[in-house]
């Protein structure tokens, strides 16, 4: 579910119809109930019509509002769902959509559309605004932009930004370090956007080339860490975060992860 653009303006979306033959039905969605959602729909002007492409408009951002393999009574019902069904595969869990005679009953062919899903998580209160200010600003070597919010022209000083400070080595004695690596390998958690979304994949690569394989299934994690070889250095890529809990599977190892 990742936006496709911010803050792009509705008559941009009419000249990629124009020029391009693409229809876009543009839902744009309000999670509060001041405002009822719209469909807005974009037609080339000039040409036929070669594909539709339904789209998702929501506090500026652009997403393809796509149907997800999952049921809104699953994300309803996810806590008493995860207890009575824990040892069920995740995705069949996604597909349950109602209870019968005390039994959970899945439905594989059920998908319900972004939107949907979407207002369902903020009902549930998965979702809560946030000011991005209040957690970070946002710096880099060429652009700089403070994410808080304006409210008067009070000076900030836990706002101010800065540049970052260019990142020094150091010599590093090696006799002295208690982890010695001895095979270095890049890994991070994805999931499959081929058609429908699939959870639970870990893809990893060693730093000479030689190994680059992808585990599925929900016990990923736990597979990855017993294919290590003994002395392994981890890198994680992108935003992917190892569980310190999956320690615990491989005991007899010694993995670092950074």
């Amino acid at each position: 579910m990742l936006p496709l653009v911010t803050s792009m303006t509705q008559s941009k979306v009419q000249e990629i119809s124009d020029a391009t033959g693409i229809a876009f039905n543009v839902t744009i969605g309000y999670f509060n109930d001041s405002r009822h959602n719209e469909i807005k729909r974009y037609i080339p002007k000039e040409c036929k019509t070669i594909r539709t492409i339904d789209l998702l408009l929501v506090e500026d951002h652009y997403m393809l509002n796509e149907r997800l393999p999952m049921t809104t009574y699953f994300i309803r019902n996810y806590i008493e769902i995860l207890k009575e069904c824990g040892g069920m595969n995740i995705e069949k869990q996604m597909k349950i959509y109602t209870k019968r005679e005390n039994k959970y009953v899945v439905r594989y062919d059920r998908t319900t559309p972004l939107w949907d899903v979407m207002k369902t998580l903020w009902e549930c209160k998965y979702f809560e605004p946030i000011s991005y200010g209040e957690l970070f600003t946002y710096t880099t070597d060429l652009y700089k932009q403070n994410l808080a919010p304006f409210k008067d022209l009070t000076y900030a000083p836990k706002y101010c930004v800065q540049l970052k400070k260019k990142a020094e080595s150091k010599e590093v004695n090696k006799a002295k370090c208690k982890f010695i690596p001895e095979h270095v390998f890049f890994a991070d958690f994805e999931c499959s956007t081929d058609g429908f979304h699939k959870a639970f994949n870990i893809c990893y690569d060693s730093e000479d080339g030689s190994v680059s394989e992808s585990i599925w299934g929900q016990n990923c994690a736990t597979e990855f860490l017993e294919r290590l070889p003994d002395k392994s250095l981890i890198y994680r890529v992108s935003k992917g975060v190892f569980s310190p809990n999956l320690n615990t599977a491989n005991r007899n190892k010694q993995v670092t992860y950074i």
